[in-house]
């Protein structure tokens, strides 16, 4: 900068949720997810004084709207969605393999 650059630091998600300046502007918002808890997560970059703007809703769990997608939107039978689920075509819970192993520390044999 110093020298007539433009320069700032690429942080990670974890120095992000750290940064003071982001953290007094409040850009970050907290969301409560069901079944997974709150959590900060980034608002929107664009902020405007005469017309403010937040996130109103928490991003979809996985599977969340596979019935309003396939039966409803697609067509499909709650028996075709169902075999599409059985073979591992459609996702209705994260692999474990995909899980912090925090998480799948916790798994029943079954569900991993």
């Amino acid at each position: 900068q110093a020298a007539g650059l433009c320069a700032a630091p690429v942080n990670s998600a974890i120095d992000a949720l750290d940064d003071p300046h982001l953290n007094q502007t409040g850009f970050f918002q907290d969301l409560t997810i069901e079944g997974v808890g709150t959590h900060k997560y980034p608002g929107l970059t664009i902020r405007m004084k005469r017309t403010p703007n937040e996130i109103r809703t928490a991003p979809p769990t996985l599977g969340q709207h596979n019935d309003e997608i396939y039966q409803g939107l697609l067509g499909y039978s709650a028996e075709e969605q169902a075999e599409l689920e059985a073979e591992g075509l459609v996702g209705t819970r994260y692999p474990p393999a995909l899980l912090p192993k925090h998480v799948r520390d916790r798994l029943s044999p079954d569900q991993s």
